[in-house]
């Protein structure tokens, strides 16, 4: 009986053992979804509105009041990867809309670019919106790593040949 009790035990603690979360960053949900518009460091207009939902990227060329719609799938793997930047930078914890406290501007920067992210995974979501025109000091990485998670998609989305193709600005930035 006493033999019989322990194998249930230790049975019980195995079971619980492999059901425990594990420390490793959460796996992306196949229902994960992103909308990411990008406005121009000088445009009034978005530049790009991304949405991984409809896969589709809406440009708008600086000048133009037009609009280019396109059908923009992003793989797997560029979702995963912008999804795992998200958790690791704490995005699901960003305010939505993200300024910069005053006692941690260095200076400005200008021409500033604004961006708007949502990202919603089934469970958690999350919409921010930034104006990226201020210097912040070292020890506050908020801002630093939040323009990291921009440049990703950005740099995601620029590397698709379809964006590629897409006709330059009519007017530049003075």
């Amino acid at each position: 009986m006493k033999t019989k009790t322990i194998v249930i035990v230790l049975l019980i603690i195995l079971i619980f053992a492999a059901c425990a979360p594990t420390a490793t960053i959460a796996p992306r949900k196949s229902d994960v979804a992103l909308v990411f518009k990008y406005e121009a460091e000088c445009g009034l207009l978005p530049v790009n509105v991304l949405d991984t939902a409809s896969n589709t990227l809406v440009y708008t060329p600086l000048g133009d009041t037009t609009s280019i719609t396109i059908s923009l799938r992003l793989t797997d793997d560029e979702l995963e990867s912008i999804y795992q930047k998200a958790i690791e930078i704490g995005f699901f914890d960003y305010p939505s809309k993200f300024v910069v406290p005053d006692d941690q501007v260095l200076g400005y920067r200008t021409p500033a670019s604004s961006f708007e992210l949502s990202i919603a995974d089934g469970t958690v979501q999350n919409s921010v919106s930034w104006t990226d025109d201020i210097i912040t000091k070292p020890d506050y990485p908020k801002a630093d790593q939040l323009r990291e998670l921009m440049k990703l998609i950005n740099k995601t989305i620029q590397s698709h040949p379809e964006v590629q193709q897409l006709p330059g600005p009519k007017v530049l930035c003075a």
